[in-house]
């Protein structure tokens, strides 16, 4: 669509997915407040869910991500992502749920 365009995704298009989103009842495990930060989840066979947040920013970004139910995600080494974390410009990070 128009992501292959560059320039022409307006933060109109985010507020309208996310009125889609609430309207069909949808739970989304991993969100960040700031809508220039895509989040989604990945889960391992072993069922451990990893987030991976990317940012559409030309300037560093720093997010605290919400995890919808129990646990609280950390970064890769251990270290806790309540606290924020910095993605750089156009950057991604992924994180773990830990129990």
């Amino acid at each position: 669509m128009a992501a292959l365009t560059p320039r022409v995704n307006p933060d109109d298009t985010v507020t309208l997915y996310e009125a889609l989103v609430r309207h069909a009842g949808v739970r989304r495990p991993v969100t960040a407040a700031n809508q220039r930060v895509a989040c989604d989840t990945l889960i391992r066979d072993d069922g451990t869910l990893f987030a991976v947040l990317a940012s559409h920013a030309a300037e560093a970004l720093t997010v605290t991500p919400e995890l919808d139910g129990s646990g609280e995600l950390v970064d890769l080494d251990g270290g806790k992502a309540t606290e924020g974390v910095t993605l750089g410009p156009f950057g991604i990070k992924v994180l773990r749920r830990a129990p």
